[in-house]
């Protein structure tokens, strides 16, 4: 499995527009290999927006990579709303069996697979979610 932990620097005034351009990756959920998104804002810094995104394999997050997230990008017009994007891709030997919480607010809970320390930063942030940022996969 393999997780994808995206971390966006949005301004103030960008925030609706990032979050209305999020909302749009709701096509995720017909690739192959894809298992689900989820995120919001770093309740400890508020233009700082947090989403974790599972695939099956490396095979098919760079089929992704390499065909529809480009169209998604061209669609939702998303890169104009940040001013600094990081991606950090984690391998993850086994399938997702144990959960652990990253973070509570606002009543909602961030879950991710119990895996090695390489995912330990994800540990201390807590997120206030937006529900229409997740996505459900086919996988």
């Amino acid at each position: 499995m393999l997780v994808k932990w995206i971390t966006c620097q949005v301004t103030e005034e960008n925030r609706a527009s990032f979050s209305k351009a999020q909302e749009q990756w709701k096509s995720l959920s017909s690739c192959e290999g894809f298992h689900g998104q989820m995120g919001g804002w770093n309740a400890c810094n508020l233009t700082e927006a947090c989403i974790v995104a599972l695939w099956e394999d490396k095979q098919s997050y760079h089929t992704f990579m390499n065909g529809y997230h480009d169209t998604i990008v061209e669609k939702n017009d998303q890169a104009k709303t940040y001013e600094k994007i990081e991606v950090k891709l984690v391998e993850v030997e086994e399938r997702v069996k144990l959960l652990y919480t990253v973070g509570i607010v606002e009543g909602r809970q961030l879950f991710v697979p119990n895996t090695p320390l390489n995912l330990a930063f994800l540990a201390t942030i807590k997120i206030r979610m937006e529900s229409n940022w997740t996505v459900e996969g086919r996988a």
